[in-house]
C-alpha cells in the first residue's frame, strides 16, 4: 500500500517522509521473521537456512532493476511503473494472505 501511495506523491518532501515510513515498518517484518527463523532451525545448518533467506529477499533485486529500466527505457513514466508494480504486489500479497493459512497460525 505504502508503495501504491509512494507512486502518487508528487512533491520530493512528502517522498522524503514516506519512505521513512516505509523503512522504518520493514524492521516490523525483518525482524520477526528471523527471530522465527532462526528458533525453528537447527544449528548445524543456520548459515545454510540463513543464506537461503537472504537470496530468497535479495536475489530478485537484478531481475527487478532490468525490468525497471526496461519500462523506462520504453518511455513509460516511472510513476506508472511504481503504481503498476505497487498494485501487482498488492495483488500477489492479497492472494498470498488468503490462500496460506497455516503460514498465518505459526
Amino acid at each position: 500500500m505504502l508503495f501504491i501511495i509512494f507512486s502518487l506523491i508528487p512533491n520530493l518532501t512528502g517522498l522524503t517522509v514516506l519512505i521513512f515510513f516505509i523503512g522504518f515498518s520493514m524492521v516490523f517484518v525483518y525482524i520477526p521473521f528471523f527471530t522465527v527463523a532462526q528458533e525453528n532451525t537447527d544449528q548445524h545448518i543456520m548459515g545454510r537456512v540463513m543464506s537461503i533467506i537472504f537470496l530468497a529477499m535479495n536475489g530478485f533485486d537484478p531481475v527487478s532493476y532490468g525490468i525497471v529500466t526496461g519500462m523506462v527505457a520504453f518511455e513509460i513514466p516511472i510513476q506508472l511503473v511504481l503504481f503498476g508494480l505497487g498494485v501487482v504486489g498488492l495483488v500477489i500479497w492479497f492472494f498470498i494472505f488468503f490462500k496460506a493459512k497455516q503460514f498465518r497460525e505459526v
